[in-house]
């Protein structure tokens, strides 16, 4: 218990010490610092490793202790499922929101620790969790206090359910989470794309997708306007691809679908993958959008997925750095319960007791050389 609480006390003395320094300044000598505390050589490499491994000194070979440049920053963990960043599923939105996330996490404050889970490896069924199978960092940091936050990104209910048994806050996207931002989905970005064709004087509507993304609600307007709207038909892709689904199902519709259903229509889609499969198909076909059929796709800024296309069709764009900030928003108000104006308040499954909070990021639609047109949040959460 002595040794416990001299090492308490050692940690707190060079953590005053180094934010008094400043980031980048160098400490006294290890023998210095041994003199001055009055301490032996076990308990000061104790707390120094203490420091180190909490990012805010670094012993240098030869060189001494330095203070790190993110002393004062929290320390906040980013844990991402690794298949959203290889594999056939992979989108290049998953970069650019990682990019903007490390950017809005230290403007907010935050010392942001990338951590990567296999989740295909991590559960043995839907509600275990296989600890062993989960960074042991992550686990050492959380278990010793070291990370304020998480913001977890793709991660199933039982891995969540288990970090939280941490304790600290936790904001989520694109997987389960009590507190979370949600994109608008399909359906949603069809009816942007859908009501934006009508304010063009669309006639004709084919929608690049499945039938979920039709909602009663998008079919009803088109009715009420007299425009006909349906599905584009088209060949089935293959289920053994190393493309993604999404560009595999949007080339095997641009290579079979009749080419007289194009002609002159406006064509929706919700996802920029498969836009970007078809308008390869189509053109193929000799077919291109703007002269032959208007095209209004799904696009996320700053991806080159539609790179090449972006001048001959109307997008309906998701920007990833809203994203970003809305999950750091989303955490820094759980740490100072003030949730974002824009989160609305949900009541808690039984499994969680209290209220969830869900944050929801909409769209713009963009016309080439023409005005931006944002569209408004959806109110509703899942």
């Amino acid at each position: 218990m002595k040794s416990d609480s001299v090492s308490a006390r050692v940690v707190e003395e060079l953590r005053r010490l180094a934010e008094e320094a400043g980031p980048g300044a160098k400490l006294p000598s290890v023998r210095d610092l041994r003199d001055s505390l009055g301490i032996s050589h076990a308990p000061l490499d104790s707390a120094l490793g203490h420091l180190q491994r909490e990012g805010i000194i670094e012993r240098r070979h030869g060189a001494g202790i330095f203070v790190r440049d993110r002393i004062g920053l929290q320390r906040c963990g980013l844990i991402v499922d690794a298949a959203l960043l290889c594999g056939a599923d992979f989108s290049p939105f998953w970069s650019i929101l990682l990019r903007h996330l490390l950017g809005a996490g230290r403007a907010s404050g935050f010392d942001v620790v990338l951590y990567l889970a296999q989740t295909d490896q991590v559960f043995s069924d839907r509600d275990a969790v296989d600890d062993s199978a989960v960074p042991v960092g992550l686990v050492n940091e959380l278990a010793e206090g070291h990370l304020r936050g998480l913001i977890v990104l793709g991660i199933p209910q039982a891995l969540y359910n288990y970090l939280d048994t941490f304790g600290v806050p936790i904001s989520s996207f694109a997987g389960y989470g009590r507190h979370r931002v949600e994109l608008a989905g399909g359906p949603v970005l069809t009816a942007a794309g859908v009501l934006a064709a009508l304010e063009d004087g669309a006639r004709t509507i084919r929608v690049l997708g499945s039938a979920e993304d039709l909602e009663p609600q998008t079919l009803q307007i088109c009715r009420a306007a007299g425009v006909e709207v349906s599905l584009l038909p088209g060949g089935t892709a293959p289920t053994e691809s190393l493309m993604h689904p999404r560009l595999s199902q949007g080339l095997a519709i641009g290579a079979s679908c009749p080419l007289k259903d194009l002609l002159g229509a406006s064509v929706v889609s919700s996802n920029d993958l498969r836009s970007q499969g078809f308008l390869a198909a189509i053109r193929n076909r000799g077919l291109a959008p703007a002269r032959d059929f208007n095209f209004y796709s799904h696009a996320n800024r700053e991806s080159p997925i539609l790179l090449g296309w972006e001048a001959e069709m109307v997008r309906i764009e998701v920007d990833a750095e809203e994203v970003a900030v809305g999950l750091v928003e989303m955490l820094t108000g759980q740490m100072t319960g003030r949730m974002p104006p824009e989160a609305f308040q949900t009541q808690g499954s039984l499994r969680s007791p209290g209220p969830d909070w869900t944050l929801h990021v909409g769209s713009r639609v963009i016309r080439p050389g023409g005005p931006n047109q944002r569209d408004s949040k959806q109110s509703t959460s899942g």
